[in-house]
Formats: structure tokens, C-alpha cells, sequence
């Protein structure tokens, strides 16, 4: 929905968000500490930035957000080879 009203910011953060859940909904990505920290930190931001497009300004995203919710995770699940199963 920001896409269609051009709210890029949000956009970018969102997309990262949603990739980061989607790799924990499959299975290769688990849960940890860091990861739970930075999702609790994007979702504050991300409705600081609603609010502030409901107020008719914005906010910058975080860069830095966006590459940790990017991170490949040293506690990724990777899937069983065959020769383990």
C-alpha cells in the first residue's frame, strides 16, 4: 500500500521486513535474539514513519535496519542434504 502512495521510505523498510519474515515462514531462517531486537526496532520505526505521513511529513528510513533485516543469520537453518536424512 505505501508503494501505491509513493511513500518510498516506508517502502524499503517494509519490503526488507517482509523478505526477513518470509525466510522465517520457510524454515530457512530461525528466530534469535538479534533478529527478534531488530524487528522490535522496525516496527517501532515503521510507525514512526506512518505517523509522520499521517501528520503530511516523513522520515528518513534506517539504513542500517535495512541491512540487518538483509543479513544472512549465523543461526540460519539450512535444509537437511540427503545424505543426512
Amino acid at each position: 500500500m505505501s508503494a501505491a502512495m509513493g511513500f518510498e521510505e516506508i517502502v524499503a523498510l517494509a519490503g526488507a521486513t517482509e523478505s526477513l519474515l518470509g525466510q522465517m515462514r520457510g524454515a530457512q531462517r530461525r528466530l534469535d535474539p538479534g533478529t527478534a531486537d531488530t524487528l522490535a526496532e522496525t516496527n517501532a520505526l515503521l510507525l514512526e514513519m506512518v505517523g509522520a505521513r499521517a501528520a503530511g511529513s516523513s522520515l528518513t528510513g534506517e539504513p542500517r535496519l535495512i541491512a540487518a533485516l538483509s543479513a544472512p543469520s549465523f543461526d540460519s537453518q539450512s535444509p537437511p542434504s540427503p545424505a543426512n536424512s
